[in-house]
């Protein structure tokens, strides 16, 4: 592999010093996850993430820049006020966040899909000749027609996501539109790590477009769910007073 350095000040990683870094990577992006101390493990994990992006252009995949991106703003929103291990330690009770923080990460999630949408407006990627090259399964979809067809509709779908969930009629089947979406991406392209993250996190952001009533009605259904597949613990966690 040819190293590619950006910044020759930036101490590069070796092979002895990865299990190390990767290591706590994941120790700090857990307890970011369960929101423990989670303006302490979102700077760090953010850090660490910066370095990877600043190490070398080899080490450079936009779903790590955007997952950078998206920690930051959870870290600078204060993500472990509510339902979480810092929430919990500190007696539950409801917490609140700055109106800017959410509206940060709503807009960065429509910048995601609206530049996705103008940076697949080329003629490779509209003749259906990426796709052709990335799809794995199933077979059928390699056929020329359909490897087009589904290159149109994908910059359609995401420029229409851009708009569509800050638009309440249209909110509910963007969101289920985006489920499917990213489920069948790495379903259909590959179930590698970078796309089952990528996938995850953002289908996880849609929550922040919920108005007031959508979200009564969402947290409504997810303690019915739990409440019929006998996830009585975790149903008594979300349901727990939070005046």
């Amino acid at each position: 592999m040819v190293r590619a350095r950006e910044y020759e000040w930036v101490p590069d990683m070796t092979r002895a010093a990865m299990p190390w870094y990767t290591g706590v990577w994941l120790l700090v992006a857990a307890a970011f996850a369960l929101g423990y101390r989670t303006r302490l493990s979102g700077t760090i994990l953010f850090g660490l993430i910066v370095y990877h992006l600043a190490a070398g252009q080899s080490f450079f995949w936009s779903h790590i820049y955007f997952l950078g991106c998206l920690v930051l703003l959870l870290t600078v929103a204060d993500a472990g006020a509510d339902l979480s291990r810092d929430w919990m330690s500190r007696g539950g009770g409801r917490r609140t966040v700055p109106r800017w923080g959410v509206a940060l990460l709503k807009l960065h999630i429509t910048i995601v899909y609206g530049f996705a949408a103008i940076a697949k407006l080329n003629p490779e990627f509209l003749s259906g000749a990426v796709l052709e090259r990335a799809l794995l399964r199933p077979e059928f979809l390699k056929t020329p027609e359909i490897v087009v067809a589904l290159a149109w509709s994908s910059v359609a779908f995401e420029g229409c996501m851009a708009i569509a969930l800050w638009m309440k009629p249209l909110r509910s089947w963007a969101i289920v539109a985006g489920v499917l979406f990213h489920a069948a991406i790495p379903v259909s392209i590959g179930l590698t790590g970078g796309l089952v993250v990528f996938s995850a996190s953002i289908v996880g952001t849609y929550v922040l477009f919920l108005d007031r009533e959508e979200f009564a009605a969402a947290e409504s259904f997810v303690l019915r769910a739990l409440d019929a597949i006998g996830f009585r613990r975790a149903r008594m966690f979300l349901a727990s007073p939070r005046n």
